[in-house]
């Protein structure tokens, strides 16, 4: 079974596809930290990404593994390395690109095969996983996504205005709603899970019922 969760930044995708998938015993896909691995490994080897052969060639060489709980960029752990604000506001911008869109859908889409999977992102309903048995879409309040990014930030020692997190949220919800390739949308079949006033406890108990009806 392969469920998605789409939704904007903050809206708490992450937290609830992991607590899904150890609830059901199911693997978790973390396509943001895919396209974060992505950026830190263009970031390296400064490439032109307005030249399309040579994104293609080094899209082509990226290897992207999950083990127990930690990312492996081609054999090396880049857990805590992707997780800056520099990568993640580059993996925002690279992710517009239709070749980098283009590749991140076919990996994810071959770690999928044959599992059953919470795959959490921005089009894994519309796009990546059009035929998943189940899809949420996850949304938000800007003012509870800032506070939440704003706490993310602070575990890890990282200090932000309240202002410019919630400026850098709305430029990325403007990326992800008018890129031409992919766009974040709302899809018809997709359940839509308001998190701005629910604990997590609350929207797993959500998900999970909708969740266990399908599988009957």
């Amino acid at each position: 079974m392969i469920v998605t969760i789409d939704g904007p930044a903050g809206a708490g995708k992450t937290t609830a596809a992991r607590l899904l998938a150890e609830n059901l015993n199911f693997e978790y896909l973390d396509t943001g930290a895919m396209y974060r691995a992505v950026a830190l490994y263009i970031l390296e080897k400064k490439v032109d990404v307005e030249d399309e052969e040579e994104l293609r060639k080094v899209l082509n060489e990226i290897k992207i593994e999950f083990k127990k709980g930690r990312i492996f960029l081609n054999g090396r752990d880049v857990t805590e390395k992707i997780r800056t604000p520099e990568i993640g506001r580059m993996a925002s911008v690279y992710s517009t690109l239709r070749l980098i869109r283009k590749r991140m859908a076919e990996l994810q889409r071959e770690y999928a095969k044959g599992k059953n999977i919470i795959c959490e992102g921005r089009d894994m309903g519309s796009v990546v996983f059009p035929d998943a048995e189940v899809k949420f879409y996850m949304d938000c309040h800007i003012d509870e996504r800032t506070k939440r990014r704003m706490k993310d930030y602070m575990d890890r020692g990282i200090e932000k205005d309240f202002n410019q997190v919630k400026e850098e949220l709305l430029e990325r919800d403007r990326r992800d709603k008018n890129r031409e390739f992919a766009p974040l949308v709302q899809v018809e079949d997709a359940i839509v899970i308001d998190t701005t006033d629910l604990s997590i406890d609350e929207e797993i108990e959500i998900m999970m019922k909708y969740i266990k009806e399908k599988q009957r």
